[in-house]
């Protein structure tokens, strides 16, 4: 039998990638609840959105990284245990899951709920025309989100 990954490990895994990682990177970033007995995940929503996700994903081939995070079983998102989901009650505060997040280092730049292909595709080309006013000067990001992870 396979150890379930807890929700403070997956999340250590975000903050490795987003929090921890290069503050001009462009990412893309889908919050999933985790896979459950051989179910994709035990949230509806995200079976439902999983072709479209897996449309993007073996479509896209831009600039942007692409990354799925797992939050953690049902009774750790629900908070059944007693402690809120690190997912919902820190950084990046999610309240619905599908969540599609694009982040421009540690920057939450646009996000949204429940994605289908078309708002995948949207999210990156939206990193690729703020690339390109950063480049001109017309779009200056925070140098670094300065908020703590805790």
């Amino acid at each position: 039998m396979t150890e379930l990954v807890t929700s403070e490990e997956l999340y250590r895994k975000f903050e490795s990638v987003i929090v921890l990682g290069k503050s001009d990177a462009w990412t893309l970033a889908v919050f999933e609840g985790s896979p459950s007995g051989n179910q994709y995940s035990w949230c509806s929503d995200c079976v439902a959105a999983s072709e479209d996700l897996r449309a993007f994903l073996k479509e896209y081939h831009g600039p942007v990284k692409v990354f799925q995070f797992k939050v953690g079983s049902e009774n750790e998102w629900e908070g059944e245990n007693g402690h809120e989901d690190p997912f919902k009650g820190r950084f990046p505060y999610l309240s619905d899951l599908p969540t599609a997040v694009l982040f421009h280092g540690r920057q939450d730049v646009a996000r949204t709920i429940a994605p289908r292909k078309a708002d995948l595709i949207y999210l990156s080309q939206r990193a690729e025309v703020l690339e390109g006013m950063i480049e001109e000067g017309t779009w200056k990001p925070p140098a670094r989100f300065s908020g703590s992870s805790n």
